[in-house]
Parts: C-alpha cells; sequence; structure tokens
C-alpha cells in the first residue's frame, strides 16, 4: 500500500501487513514482499517499530523527503537526510527487513536537485537502493524528466540536468560485501 494512514491505532497497519503478508505467501510463496510504514514519516523522518515483520524476504521501503513538501528544503541540510535514512536504517533492522528507500524527489531547478543529488550521496554512501519518484511528467510541481510539452507533442525536451543527476553508475553484482560506495561526477 503506498503511503498508508494510521489515524489512531498504529497495530492496524502491522496487521494489515500481516494479512497481506500470509496472502502473498499462500500465492507465491517466493515473491519479496515491499511495506511501507505510515506515512506521516514524510514529514516526520522517522517511524516507531512495533513489531518485526514475519517474513522472509521482506523490505522495508519508506519515503525519505526531507522537508520537501514543508518548504522545499530550503535549509539544504544534508545532516538532516542523513538522519532519516539512517533512522530508517534502524527501522528496517528491527523489522527484520532489507531497506529500499521507495520513493524520494525533489522539483527540476538547481535546488531540488542539490536535494535529489545528495539523497543518492548518502544512500550511496550507505548502500541503499531508491527509487526517484514520478507519477507523471506535469504534476508535483513538474518533477519529470521533460520539460511541458509543446502543442501536439506528446513529450517535452529532455531535461539534461536532471537526467544527469539520476543517470549515475552503482554496482550491479559484486565478489563480497558492499560497505559503501560514491559517484564523482565528471568536469
Amino acid at each position: 500500500m503506498n503511503e498508508p494512514v494510521v489515524v489512531i491505532f498504529a497495530n492496524r497497519l502491522d496487521d494489515f501487513d500481516g494479512r497481506v503478508g500470509d496472502a502473498v505467501r499462500a500465492a507465491a510463496p517466493a515473491l519479496t514482499i515491499f511495506f511501507e510504514p505510515d506515512s506521516l514519516r514524510n514529514l516526520t523522518d522517522s517511524s516507531t517499530v512495533l513489531s518485526p515483520i514475519g517474513f522472509e524476504d521482506a523490505v522495508y521501503s519508506p519515503h525519505v523527503y526531507v522537508d520537501v513538501f514543508e518548504d522545499g528544503w530550503a535549509s539544504e541540510d544534508v545532516t538532516a537526510v542523513e538522519a532519516s535514512v539512517d533512522a530508517a536504517r534502524r527501522e528496517a533492522d528491527a523489522y527484520g527487513a532489507a531497506l529500499y528507500v521507495g520513493e524520494f524527489g525533489n522539483g527540476p531547478d538547481e535546488h531540488g536537485l542539490r536535494y535529489v543529488r545528495a539523497c543518492l550521496d548518502v544512500f550511496d554512501a550507505r548502500a541503499i537502493s531508491s527509487a526517484w519518484w514520478l507519477y507523471e511528467e506535469t504534476s508535483q510541481g513538474a518533477w519529470g524528466l521533460y520539460d511541458p510539452p509543446p502543442s501536439g507533442q506528446a513529450r517535452g525536451p529532455l531535461r539534461e540536468e536532471v537526467a544527469d543527476a539520476l543517470a549515475r553508475p552503482y554496482p550491479s553484482a559484486v565478489a563480497g560485501t558492499i560497505e559503501s560506495f560514491s559517484f564523482e561526477p565528471g568536469p
């Protein structure tokens, strides 16, 4: 469930995840199960873990939007991004699950791209996979990879600075265990 909302009883989300997990395991025993915390984490940058998840191959997938919805990350505080990601790591460990940042993002201007690059740097340093959020090209302040299309065209021009920020190499297979990795952009 994307961005579940738990109003009063926090254990209801755990109960829901358990029921869904049971149904998934019955239908597809080897399928990896992704689950998210209460969407309030998008604003608080942490979530309380009530109990471990009861499934092998479970993946905790919180969203990381440090101050993006409040003020667009006006502070540009990278340590706040690190704190959110480190909290997510502790939450995943408490669940007994792997960690995957299920969403992050910001606008296509230079300020928003500083946030995207900062997140990617933090994810790389902690060897965490992630997904950049995009609902559609012109939604959410036009966060997409393309400018709005000219009349009569399906897609506008590529925003090369956005594509450059997102297109960075990463290890896909290694011998051993990755502790961290980093990316240094070219000149």
